[in-house]
């Protein structure tokens, strides 16, 4: 007789093809809950065992395997093998946050690390990896995961096997101090080896992790890393510096005399007298010293002070050369007047020469540089000098210190340095936005309005211009200006009237309608208010959502509403009216315009904003049977406990449609609530009864039949609280 084969679910898993199907992974995740040991087994053989061509290919069911392995790497008896496997798949999640990548950085938190494994066992991985791990990224975080000692885990079920919940081991002091000692001392050894972004990279790791250390009790371990690496960087440690200060008198409360003494020791090393350190540090020293009843305009002068005693040493102590430049250069900070004028002033002219090649130099070498101070020192030149420090500024490959340079030493718009600069644009050696540089350096003072129209023009005519005007104009006609400058304002709706508009990027386009509406609210621009709102009806017809949530349009139907009414009505009223295959279009309006009822806010639309009354109850007389049905679905529906004039109105003049009485109710069921809405039924009720006496008979019935069904809510409301 022959005898059936017994199904062996070790032998079918066994197989990568199957293991990289919904199937196979639920059996192995099942497994995995029953019979830990025997799971890791057969993934060990299956993964361990692929080449990574095998390992690529599992893409849609890798997310599930790594949650099996992330259960596997909790359980005790199956740590090494899973974590290993774990990290086959991590190593090749180039983002690096991946299931497999967060996996296994939660296994290594301190105290919350998600494994019962002890951490004598995780730092004996720790060593493997970072010996074989070539690039290093994947080392650096699982060593940031073994010094958050704050950080805790989320569930996502890995922790549980059968019906036991697993707990993350839990370390004794010793065993803490040991596995961080060895994490920063690893940090440590890499930031000796590194450089360049890995190495910033590893001292913000550091930084970051430092005060918690300490304040956990483990001062005497981070301490002493911390002094190890300030002197590995020469004591250049801006950031560690500005930590130390922030925590000082929260860690003197936190940690031994003796470590508190290393630690302003510290401090001390940091806070460097070196002339490029205090350089670099103006600014955040003096806001963070200030007091905040001292103005910005005094800490502005103090500022300014400290930056010409800093050129006066610099030319004193002849500190010109290209290495105190380069971390001149390095600064972060918004100004360092007057310190290139200062310096430009007391330079000797080979001096001068050497300062602006070095510095054309270093900032065509970086990607970022403070280049305030070679404009500072290009404009307080003479003549003769910037005619040639211009021509040097032109091999810079970011040219907008050169227009920065132009600007603030023109006196007006029209120069022959201008005309350079708009060739410039022209044949492709620079780019029109700079212009946005040279106005904000520009000498306001000497602005003219016919002079300012011209520019315009001529930067208009550039490639992208309109585009760059449009962001000059948004300062240059606001407040007192749209007044000063009327040739210019004529030019601005010019501009914004021949703009090629684009759907799919308009409203991006923020510079464009901050022009619009300033000039909308400003001046009495009809024509443009009507060219606007078939701007803004074009763009919502084309779109494909249900609702149009966008700043620019609600802001801009707002501003039209309210001062152009009657001149886009005709053109929006019809709109409102799209029906058939245009009736999303009328949609998207009344999301945009309409009123909603709710307890949090009761919103009134936005064009119900205004009295624009008459007009809305004349164009329901013009088209009875689908205004007045339009207008009450997107009417404000109360005014305090009563339902709102504009509701009146329509039940009033055209309550005999049972449509509009339809859409009072859709009205009336349509709200945001939080809590009860018993409230908001006897408010509704309370409204409805002033209609039982109603002329028209459809207002009669419709509304007490209303009221039953809401008394009918009520009970059933009031049974069901508590």
């Amino acid at each position: 007789m022959k005898q059936n084969k017994k199904f062996d679910i070790e032998e079918l898993l066994s197989n990568l093809s199957v293991l990289n199907t919904s199937i196979g992974v639920k059996m192995i995740d099942d497994l995995s809950m029953t019979d830990p040991p025997k799971a890791c087994a057969i993934l060990n053989n299956v993964i361990g065992s692929a080449t990574d061509e095998d390992i690529a290919s599992i893409t849609d069911y890798k997310q599930d395997l790594c949650k099996t392995l992330c259960r596997l790497c909790f359980y005790d008896g199956t740590f090494e093998q899973s974590v290993n496997l774990l990290l086959r798949f991590a190593q090749r999640e180039k983002d690096g946050f991946g299931m497999a990548n967060i996996g296994l950085q939660r296994l290594f938190f301190p105290l919350f690390g998600l494994t019962e494994a002890n951490l004598e066992r995780r730092k004996k991985f720790l060593t493997e990896i970072i010996d074989i791990d070539t690039d290093k990224k994947l080392s650096v975080k699982l060593l940031e995961s073994a010094i958050a000692i704050q950080t805790a885990f989320f569930h996502d079920g890995t922790e549980k096997i059968s019906d036991r919940d697993m707990k993350p081991y839990s370390p004794t002091n010793e065993e803490l101090r040991e596995y961080l000692s060895f994490a920063l001392g690893s940090l440590k050894k890499m930031i000796n080896e590194g450089q360049g972004a890995l190495k910033e990279k590893l001292l913000d790791i550091i930084n970051d992790h430092f005060i918690e250390i300490c304040k956990y009790g483990f001062a005497d371990v981070a301490i002493p890393t911390i002094e190890s690496v300030c002197i590995a960087v020469d004591n250049r440690w801006d950031k560690m510096l500005d930590n130390l200060l922030l925590f000082r008198d929260d860690i003197k409360q936190s940690i031994s005399a003796n470590l508190y003494k290393r630690y302003e020791a510290l401090i001390n090393n940091l806070n460097s007298k070196d002339f490029c350190f205090r350089f670099q540090r103006v600014e955040k020293e003096l806001y963070r010293s200030s007091s905040l009843k001292i103005s910005p305009d005094e800490i502005l002068k103090q500022q300014q002070k400290v930056y010409n005693d800093l050129a006066e040493e610099f030319i004193q102590s002849d500190l010109l050369s290209k290495k105190v430049l380069e971390q001149l250069y390095e600064a972060e900070v918004i100004s360092t007047s007057p310190f290139g004028e200062v310096v430009a002033k007391g330079l000797s002219g080979s001096q001068r020469n050497e300062f602006i090649d070095q510095s054309i130099d270093i900032i065509n070498e970086r990607a970022k540089s403070q280049t305030d101070i070679l404009v500072d020192f290009a404009v307080c030149t003479s003549e003769e000098d910037f005619d040639d420090i211009f021509n040097k500024m032109l091999n810079l490959k970011n040219k907008r210190p050169l227009f920065a340079a132009v600007a603030r030493r023109s006196e007006c718009l029209h120069n022959p340095y201008m005309d350079k600069l708009l060739d410039m644009v022209r044949t492709g050696e620079a780019t029109s936005d700079l212009f946005v540089t040279y106005w904000s350096n520009f000498r306001f003072a000497y602005m003219k309005d016919e002079d300012l129209a011209c520019w315009m023009t001529k930067v208009r005519d550039l490639c992208n211009g309109p585009q760059t005007v449009l962001h000059i104009l948004q300062s240059a006609i606001n407040g007192e200006a749209y007044n000063r400058f009327p040739r210019l304002v004529e030019f601005a709706i010019d501009t914004v009237g021949h703009i090629k508009i684009d759907f799919e990027h308009i409203m991006g386009f923020y510079q464009f309608w901050n022009v619009v509406r300033l000039l909308l609210s400003k001046g009495n621009c009809q024509e443009l208010a009507k060219k606007v709102n078939c701007i803004l009806l074009d763009y919502i017809k084309q779109q494909d959502g249900f609702i149009v949530n966008n700043y620019e349009v609600t802001q801009t139907y707002r501003l039209l509403l309210d001062k152009y009414f009657n001149e886009i009505w005709s053109d929006l009223s019809i709109a409102l009216l799209s029906d058939g295959d245009q009736g999303w279009f009328y949609h998207r309006l009344k999301e945009i315009m309409g009123s909603m009822i709710g307890n949090a806010h009761n919103d009134v639309g936005l064009l119900f904003e205004n009295d624009n009354t008459e007009s809305l109850i004349e164009w329901c007389r013009q088209y009875p049977t689908i205004a007045p049905v339009r207008l009450m679905e997107m009417a404000p529906v109360f005014e305090d406990d009563h339902f709102s004039i504009i509701v009146n109105m329509l039940i009033d003049g055209f309550g005999q449609n049972k449509n509009v009485l339809y859409a009072l109710g859709n009205n009336l069921s349509s709200f945001g609530w939080i809590g009860s809405v018993i409230p908001l039924y006897k408010k509704e009720i309370k409204a409805l009864e002033t209609l039982k006496e109603h002329r028209f008979m459809e207002v009669r019935d419709w509304s007490t039949e209303l009221i039953a069904y809401l008394e009918n809510e009520i009970k059933k409301e009031s049974n069901a609280e508590w």
